[in-house]
């Protein structure tokens, strides 16, 4: 069963301990994010895979209302793929916002984490559903 662990008007975090899952879910309140907003999210997500330490974590962005900024793509690029190497992640789902320059956004961020020594698989899903059954299969 999920626990929700974060809330905000933009993000909502929740993990199931019998799976070792976090997921990630961007509400419509992002379309107000900032820059620093963006920076601090980005940082609490840090804080809590640092905490709970998961195997599998999925981002749906689905509903995500506001594109990543540029100036930062690298960055949150290279802080989550550090901590996910750091605490072992095996799978990293994502779900792709509906807006397409929102979603072109989200397809440049992965591509800088790709472009580093990755030792974790990465997949674009369609949706939750194909998320959770990609993430928990053997």
């Amino acid at each position: 069963m999920a626990t929700q662990i974060y809330k905000s008007e933009s993000l909502c975090i929740n993990y199931e301990m019998e799976y070792s899952l976090m997921t990630i879910i961007m509400l419509p309140g992002s379309i107000s994010l900032t820059e620093e907003d963006m920076k601090a999210g980005t940082l609490t997500i840090v804080e809590l895979l640092k905490a709970y330490q998961p195997k599998y974590y999925i981002s749906d962005q689905y509903e995500m209302a506001c594109p990543f900024f540029v100036e930062i793509q690298e960055w949150v690029a290279i802080t989550l793929t550090e901590v996910f190497i750091e605490i072992g992640l095996q799978k990293f789902a994502y779900i792709k916002p509906l807006d397409v320059i929102n979603s072109l956004s989200t397809e440049q961020t992965i591509e800088e984490a790709r472009a580093l020594p990755i030792p974790f698989e990465v997949k674009a899903c369609r949706d939750m559903e194909d998320a959770r059954a990609w993430v928990m299969e053997a």
